[in-house]
């Protein structure tokens, strides 16, 4: 919470916005991202026979959409925010 009359509100303000900011692009940028790795992933799974191959090649195909998923999976888990309580906080 900002007091009114903090000397140092127009440097905290700015980094509230951001610290509220860096999370929401995160959990965006993540959810493009799992969304897009299914899309892939998918896509790979559906193909005819004919074009996908079997075996090894039926799972190379799938690759880039799990992993695409995979790492929005982790840029969602790692850019969210994290909370505090007002008395777990250092005065």
């Amino acid at each position: 919470m900002i007091d009114q009359d903090d000397p140092n509100k127009s440097f905290k303000t700015p980094l509230a916005w951001a610290q509220a900011l860096y999370p929401l692009v995160g959990l965006i940028a993540g959810a493009v991202c799992m969304i897009d790795g299914a899309n892939l992933f998918l896509s790979a799974v559906n193909e005819p026979a004919y074009r996908n191959g079997t075996g090894a090649d039926a799972l190379l195909s799938c690759l880039p959409g799990t992993m695409l998923f995979i790492v929005g999976f982790f840029l969602a888990y790692l850019t969210k925010a994290r909370m505090q309580s007002r008395k777990d906080r250092p005065s």
